[in-house]
């Protein structure tokens, strides 16, 4: 799904193996846990998509509701050749309501890591988080610094940064506004948000949406 839909935006918490982080087992706490060896995921906070075979139709759903916030993501000049300042503008449409959102930014590297093959998006880093207030008519930049180490400098063209708009909350459901992606050399798509949390011995792919 990830390749058939360019606004496809998943990203993969790995648990209870080598790759696992604080963070990402944060995330899977958010939503109420996740069983070891059990694949778990929701489409943008709202959904639970298994069983798998549902994915492709409830995604087709979410996108097709009209989104009255977007988010652009830019890219300043580097301080060093690992190190990019991204900033995510929030804004609302004219015709939209006054909404309080958390915005996420967080770096994945896709394709990794290389067991299993099918490995995407998995999580490498997060920013700090922040609450915003969102008017029709107007946007709010939120801005975050990423340095990326030598794995993933070794793979620059894997290395995404996905960022997203939620409502503030710290358990599911939570919905998710608006997302959008960048890709190294960061060029940036808006679409449907997923999370997915992989446990290190399962042997199918989740996604799940936050």
């Amino acid at each position: 799904m990830i390749d058939i839909y360019p606004t496809y935006a998943v990203v993969t918490y790995r648990l209870s193996d080598e790759y696992e982080l604080p963070w990402g087992r944060a995330r899977t706490d958010m939503y109420g846990g996740c069983s070891d060896g059990y694949p778990w995921f929701a489409y943008d906070g709202l959904e639970d998509a298994w069983p798998v075979d549902t994915y492709e139709d409830k995604y087709l759903v979410r996108q097709a509701v009209p989104a009255e916030m977007t988010i652009g993501l830019t890219t300043g000049s580097a301080a060093t050749s690992d190190t990019h300042d991204i900033r995510a503008e929030v804004c609302m449409e004219p015709g939209g309501v006054s909404t309080a959102v958390r915005v996420y930014m967080v770096q994945v590297l896709d394709n990794y890591p290389d067991v299993p093959e099918y490995a995407r998006n998995c999580f490498m880093q997060a920013a700090e988080t922040e609450d915003i207030l969102v008017h029709p008519g107007d946007c709010v930049e939120v801005e975050r610094t990423f340095t990326f180490d030598a794995v993933n400098m070794s793979r620059k063209d894997d290395i995404k940064i996905i960022a997203w708009a939620q409502v503030p909350a710290d358990l599911w459901p939570a919905e998710v506004f608006q997302t959008a992606q960048m890709g190294w050399p960061f060029q940036m798509r808006e679409g449907i948000f997923a999370d997915g949390f992989e446990t290190g011995d399962m042997t199918l792919w989740s996604a799940s949406n936050p």
